[in-house]
């Protein structure tokens, strides 16, 4: 069994799972420079920021990403019933994720295949801990083409 690169935990109804930054040898930096003062800044920083914050409850989904050399920061905040498909991007690396309506999006291109699998899986299972029974999206977080919405039922 492959060691779990995240952090799972629950406090009621709500949910965070957060990826640890790489060690400092596996980031990838703009430039020499850049490297250099990254690393000493981070040699005097006891706690640093998650790669990847994800917050889910009953209404809202929350990602927070800092990229692995500290320069980009992004923040979003959809509501979880709008999470349509959250998996690994099955054409190249990274997360994908689609919200109904806002986003078709892959985020986390840095992260290897075993760990955006697993994250994703994660992810999704507690994405679906809070739905209702039928989604017409599978297990896996692909939408379900083969079932006519259950409005032509």
């Amino acid at each position: 069994m492959a060691e779990q690169r995240f952090i799972v935990s629950c406090e009621g109804d709500h949910v965070r799972v957060v990826v640890p930054m790489p060690p400092l040898s596996e980031r990838r930096w703009q430039s020499r420079e850049t490297a250099f003062w990254m690393q000493s800044l981070m040699l005097f920083q006891s706690d640093p920021r998650p790669r990847a914050l994800f917050e889910i409850d009953a209404d809202r989904f929350r990602m927070t990403l800092t990229a692995a050399d500290l320069a980009e920061r992004i923040e979003a905040d959809w509501p979880r019933k709008d999470i349509v498909a959250l998996r690994k991007n099955g054409y190249g690396p990274g997360l994908w994720i689609r919200v109904q309506g806002t986003i078709m999006e892959t985020y986390l291109e840095d992260l290897d295949d075993e760990l955006t699998e697993a994250l994703s899986a994660e992810l999704w299972k507690m994405i679906r801990k809070f739905d209702e029974p039928s989604t017409g999206v599978n297990s896996a977080g692909i939408e379900d083409t083969n079932k006519p919405p259950i409005e032509q039922l």
